[in-house]
């Protein structure tokens, strides 16, 4: 379900930070990539809880905790690091263009 796709994507994050290299620049890299996949996730998740007219089933209407609003905010969390960390690769990966699209419209 939803919320277990989402622990465990956190877990993976949080296990790749902790990065296996001595050198913090590896670690650093490491780090903003797994932010990136973890919002590559979140932004599908968000693209299947869009409402449909033929579908009416979404995490809303099943009540689950992970709300669209709870991802929007994970995600924009996830850009907002993202971007202060590396603004070259942010640049590189539209995070600015993605945090209009699934964050604020």
């Amino acid at each position: 379900d939803l919320e277990t796709t989402i622990k465990v994507c956190l877990l993976l994050a949080n296990a790749t930070q902790k990065g296996f290299s001595t050198d913090e620049y590896d670690v650093a890299a490491t780090s903003i990539e797994a932010k990136l996949s973890q919002a590559l996730l979140f932004q599908s998740i968000l693209d299947e809880t869009k409402p449909n007219k033929n579908r009416s089933n979404n995490s809303i209407a099943r009540g689950e905790k992970s709300s669209p609003t709870t991802i929007r905010n994970e995600l924009f969390q996830l850009f907002r690091e993202v971007l202060l960390a590396n603004p070259t690769l942010s640049l590189e990966q539209d995070v600015i263009g993605r945090t209009w699209k699934y964050c604020f419209y």
